[in-house]
């Protein structure tokens, strides 16, 4: 960790990777390590949808290539099927590549359906006391 971006990055909360145009792995923050269960040594200079094949059926796949074709940032949620948790991603696209930011969003989304559940529930409850 020497330049102050690589301080910065490694300092933010949320998950960081750097890919360049073909993809490939320029920069993981140890947060994304902790995240995708892989060494540093690992994944740098690897394809992403090679070393991460089952990514091609999310829709992060969809969106990065979007990002990267209109040259416009990207904001999405989805929930990752292999690490079993919802994140929300925000994707940056440059000439040099695509910066990626994503955070573990699987309790929040926990809350929103537990809400969800009892608005529901309540709903049903007073239209039942309508009814009686």
């Amino acid at each position: 960790m020497n330049s102050p971006t690589e301080k910065i990055l490694e300092s933010i909360t949320e998950a960081f990777v750097a890919v360049d145009r073909q993809w490939r792995f320029t920069y993981l923050n140890d947060q994304a390590l902790g995240v995708l269960h892989r060494a540093r040594e690992e994944l740098l200079g690897k394809n992403m949808w090679e070393e991460f094949p089952e990514a091609v059926e999310l829709p992060a796949y969809r969106e990065y290539h979007r990002a990267v074709a209109s040259g416009s940032a990207v904001h999405f949620e989805e929930f990752n099927p292999w690490l079993g948790v919802w994140v929300e991603i925000n994707a940056y696209p440059s000439e040099d590549g695509l910066s990626i930011y994503f955070r573990d969003i699987t309790e929040r989304k926990r809350a929103e359906k537990e809400v969800e559940t009892r608005a529901h529930q309540q709903a049903i409850i007073a239209e039942l006391g309508l009814r009686a």
